[in-house]
């Protein structure tokens, strides 16, 4: 298990391991951190449009629908608080983990 403080002004996107996650904010701005792969084809979801009237992401590569409810049910568990995000990763200790700020489309409203 490997345990992550991420300050998220300053990091977005991370690959742990093989694995990519990025810091997605739900409608009702709660913060988490889900994988980036589409459960359709992989498709790239940090770069997903949300909608947030029916409370659904859209993949960018197939317009695959992905319901917020379920990206909350894959994502890692983590805790926001006083500006910063704890998130827990079911990895072995030593995993390689790089972090990165991109530009994350999903929060575009």
């Amino acid at each position: 298990m490997v345990v992550l403080e991420i300050d998220p002004n300053e990091c977005n996107y991370l690959t742990v391991g093989e694995e990519s996650f990025f810091l997605f904010r739900t409608c009702d701005e709660r913060t988490m951190v889900c994988p980036d792969a589409c459960p359709h084809r992989g498709g790239p979801l940090h770069m997903g449009k949300m909608n947030c009237q029916t409370r659904s992401l859209t993949c960018p590569w197939h317009e695959t629908v992905i319901m917020e409810r379920a990206l909350t049910r894959r994502s890692v568990p983590a805790v926001a608080a006083s500006g910063r995000v704890t998130a827990v990763f079911s990895v072995a200790p030593g995993t390689p983990v790089l972090r990165t700020k991109r530009r994350i489309f999903v929060n575009e409203r």
